[in-house]
């Protein structure tokens, strides 16, 4: 049985000079609380620091716990390392001040070098920074060594919104004085660039680790504040804190998903301080102190109540179409449910779109916690396939891929408006043939005749489809103004620079990684948020940056923003394509850059033929804002790999 350990920091007494807190201590006694209170049995360590003058309250669990200085801490993790034992689980919650030093190298250049501010000194009464990249050194120990792991970050770094009449933002500027010690150790961030199973795909920001193991929940973007609040009791606790706490409630307990638990999150946060975005990096589908769970979701999309009016967190960058259906019902609702409702696109935005109801007694109370799954998306008609006349069963094949929302081109004389054409091969198999007559790589063995059912060919038909409606993604309205604020581009292996659509050709001897460069610069007035996915040989869909979204200020190197993302990207010949004999292999690396936080992860696919694990929509904020403010574009940079 799998051991759990917890680690919980919260500082309130920073020195007089370093802006003291109130709420930090509270919230490592409500996540305690919290935790304890589903009797399960773990071993926890609390460093914990309270402001002089500040009444216990008479469930602490402070007494005479360390402090919490960066030696205490540092150390508790070697425990932690040393004790624990693969799939064993470990929880780490931060409250106190972030900060952040101006971009010194390559890897930093978007928001800074970040670290949490801890005490230091035999009495506790220094601070020192406990750096990302110390801090990642750790993280990785714990997931090298197969360690479920959950992060809880309830700190900001937002120097740029920093205000000294505010005494509760999270954050303390940055001391040149205090700096880098000596002795803090330095990440090798080359060796943070794992391989996938397909293309061997990493991107990570300058303190993340192999996402698959770990799962980081920070309380803002770097441009933002972490906020306390007041509780009904009047304690005051930092929001995101609060909100996790209300989350496991609301949700379901400890096992619940990290998809499930962020949904809820922000939802919640819309009431309270609208500005902060928190963001999710790593394992989604992990539980949040329990094994990651294999179980199948449905593919949701967020909604929120704007006066009175249903708005679906997606709109034209993610696809959705007038006219297009959709099924709404509560997050914990099964699909079967009488609670289920039917509503329909009436108006399409950028990245937000109004759903009616279709029946007029039918109504959403409550709207924070309702979803919205997919049944019919007028965008996969723009792809139409054609059913060969000589397959066997054609007439009920049709009939189930039109089940589907598909389209099925049955007048042979409009060949070539078809993106797949289904035929039989002279080994009995079924192929996809591409708009160029080409055979499509699928390798499954399932599709040869009187194996595969009509269920398997339609799945495999709109599994391609999902995948070239994201492919042909793009902003046919883009805006000027907009698109002018940033400048995209990628260096290659040579050190060439590429422009979007531009081929990246990478010629080898023999199967080798090669590593190229993304580059996006800010040189607008507003921030961006930059997402990445790479579009495989194995027609998948992957989100290679492993977060909700990379936000970029632009240039303000003041306050620790330089303006600049740029990240190094992995990839390598998949070795299925070798022993097929294939000497080529073509993806693509797709960057959508919007205005706003938003998600795309509904859209995101797995290999072809594997289990779709449907994928729940990251809830975004939703106050009003002005549509003026609602941009995207949708940028391709095609990569093809030849082994000579």
């Amino acid at each position: 049985m799998a051991m759990r350990y917890v680690i919980l920091i919260g500082i309130d007494a920073y020195p007089q000079d370093s802006r003291p807190l109130k709420s930090c201590v509270n919230d490592v006694e409500m996540i305690s609380y919290r935790l304890n209170r589903d009797e399960v049995a773990s071993q926890t360590y609390t460093l914990t620091a309270r402001s002089e003058g500040h009444s216990a309250a008479p469930s602490s669990v402070e007494n005479s716990m360390p402090k919490p200085t960066y030696q205490n801490l540092l150390s508790k993790f070697d425990e932690v390392i040393n004790r624990a034992k693969a799939n064993d689980l470990v929880y780490i919650h931060f409250s106190g001040h972030g900060t952040r030093s101006k971009p010194d190298n390559e890897l930093s250049h978007a928001s800074g070098d970040l670290a949490l501010v801890l005490l230091d000194g035999e009495k506790g009464d220094q601070i020192r920074y406990l750096w990302g990249s110390t801090f990642a050194l750790f993280l990785k120990a714990m997931v090298d060594k197969g360690l479920v792991l959950t992060v809880v970050l309830d700190c900001c770094f937002s120097a740029s919104v920093y205000r000294d009449d505010d005494s509760e933002i999270r954050f303390l500027p940055f001391d040149k004085n205090i700096g880098r010690k000596q002795d803090t150790e330095e990440l090798d961030y080359e060796n943070y660039f794992s391989g996938n199973k397909s293309r061997g795909v990493s991107l990570l920001p300058n303190w993340l680790i192999n996402p698959s193991g770990h799962a980081i929940l920070v309380a803002c973007g770097p441009h933002e504040v972490a906020k306390s609040l007041s509780t009904e009791n009047e304690r005051l606790c930092g929001a995101l804190s609060y909100f996790l706490c209300q989350a496991l409630d609301e949700c379901g307990g400890l096992s619940v998903k990290h998809s499930d638990i962020y949904t809820n999150i922000r939802a919640n946060f819309r009431a309270s301080w609208p500005k902060q975005n928190p963001v999710l990096y790593g394992n989604r589908t992990q539980s949040f102190f329990g094994l990651p769970s294999d179980q199948p979701e449905r593919c949701t999309i967020a909604i929120v109540e704007i006066d009175g009016g249903l708005h679906l967190q997606a709109g034209m960058a993610h696809g959705i179409c007038m006219g297009d259906l959709f099924a709404i019902s509560l997050v914990q609702t099964p699909k079967t449910s009488k609670e289920q409702l039917i509503g329909q696109i009436s108006k399409i935005k950028a990245l937000t779109s109004e759903i009616s109801l279709l029946h007029a007694e039918s109504r959403v109370v409550d709207a924070t916690g309702w979803v919205a799954t997919p049944i019919k998306q007028h965008i996969l008609h723009k792809f139409p396939i054609q059913v060969a006349s000589t397959l066997p069963n054609r007439e009920m094949l049709i009939s189930t891929l039109r089940g589907r929302n598909l389209v099925v081109q049955e007048d042979s004389s409009k060949e070539d408006n078809c993106f797949f054409q289904l035929r039989m091969n002279t080994l009995q198999h079924y192929e996809v043939i591409d708009r160029l007559g080409q055979p499509v790589y699928l390798n499954l063995s399932h599709m040869q005749q009187g194996q595969a059912t009509d269920k398997d060919i339609a799945d495999v038909l709109e599994h391609l489809l999902r995948y070239t409606a994201f492919k042909e993604l793009t902003n046919v309205s883009l805006r000027a103004k907009f698109r002018e604020s940033f400048c995209i581009s990628i260096i290659d292996p040579s050190g060439n620079t590429l422009n979007p659509g531009q081929d990246l050709v990478v010629e080898h001897e023999k199967p080798v990684k090669f590593t190229f460069r993304l580059q996006i610069e800010n040189i607008g007035h507003d921030v961006i948020y930059i997402f990445v996915y790479s579009l495989g040989a194995f027609w998948e869909v992957q989100n290679v940056y492993r977060g909700t979204y990379e936000a970029l200020p632009p240039r303000n190197m003041q306050s620790g923003f330089g303006g600049i993302f740029r990240k190094k990207i992995e990839a390598s010949f998949p070795p299925e394509l070798i022993e097929q004999g294939q000497r080529e292999c073509k993806d693509i690396f797709k960057v959508i850059v919007t205005s706003q936080p938003t998600a795309f992860d509904f859209l995101e696919l797995p290999r072809i033929g594997d289990v779709l694990k449907t994928r729940s929509s990251r809830m975004v904020t939703s106050h009003r804002r002005n549509d003026s403010t609602q941009e995207w574009a949708a940028f391709n940079f095609p990569v093809r790999s030849v082994l000579r």
